[in-house]
C-alpha cells in the first residue's frame, strides 16, 4: 500500500535488503549503551528531493501509522538511525542544494560541506549538513569557530503533522 502511493506522488524509494542494509549503517554498535537496544528492519528507504516530496512522505506515513527516521548522511553514532520500531528512512541526500549570498550561506539538509563552512575538514568527506546539525555537531572546529547551531540563523522543518516550520534564532537581528 505505501509503495502505490509513494509511486502515485513520485517519490523514489527502495526496498532491496542492500539498499536497506546501507541505508541503516550507523556506528551507534560502538556504543556500549546504543548496541543493546533492539532494532527491527525497516520496510523502506525513501529519497525526497524537495521539501514538498518530504511533506508527502510524512503525510503517508501517517496515514499509515509508519514512523519514519530521518537520515542526513556521514556515520550516524548518536543512535538516530535505530530503528525500534521498523518503519520508513528518509534518506535526505538527495536534498542537496548549496547557495550563498554576501551574508548567508542557504543549504538543504541533504547538501556536503564545502570550505565554507567552519567545521573540521575530515566531516566534509562524509557529512550532510542536515545529519551533522542533528547529530550534535560539536566537532574540533567548535573550538575555533564556536558550535555549529549558535552560527544558524534559520532552519525550516518538516514536523512529525507534515508541516513545514521556520525556526529563527531569537538573539539574531538583521
Amino acid at each position: 500500500m505505501i509503495k502505490d502511493l509513494l509511486r502515485k506522488e513520485n517519490i523514489e524509494f527502495k526496498d532491496d535488503p542492500q539498499s536497506l542494509e546501507n541505508a541503516s549503517k550507523d556506528w551507534s554498535f560502538v556504543s556500549p549503551v546504543l548496541s543493546k537496544l533492539p532494532r527491527k528492519n525497516v520496510e523502506l528507504v525513501v529519497y525526497p528531493k524537495s521539501e514538498e516530496e518530504v511533506v508527502k512522505v510524512v503525510e503517508i506515513a501517517l496515514q499509515e501509522h509508519i514512523p519514519l527516521i530521518p537520515r542526513g548522511g556521514g556515520y550516524g553514532t548518536v543512535g538516530g538511525l535505530i530503528p525500534l520500531r521498523g518503519g520508513i528512512i528518509v534518506d535526505m541526500t538527495k536534498m542537496n542544494s548549496i547557495s550563498e549570498d554576501e551574508e548567508f550561506i542557504y543549504a538543504d539538509a541533504g547538501a556536503r560541506f564545502n570550505a565554507n563552512f567552519r567545521v573540521y575538514p575530515t566531516i566534509w568527506q562524509k557529512a550532510t549538513v542536515g545529519g551533522y546539525f542533528c547529530g550534535g555537531s560539536w566537532g574540533i572546529g567548535s573550538y575555533e569557530y564556536g558550535v555549529n547551531w549558535d552560527q544558524v540563523v534559520e532552519v525550516r522543518v518538516v514536523n512529525p503533522k507534515g508541516k513545514i516550520v521556520t525556526l529563527r534564532a531569537v538573539s539574531y537581528t538583521h
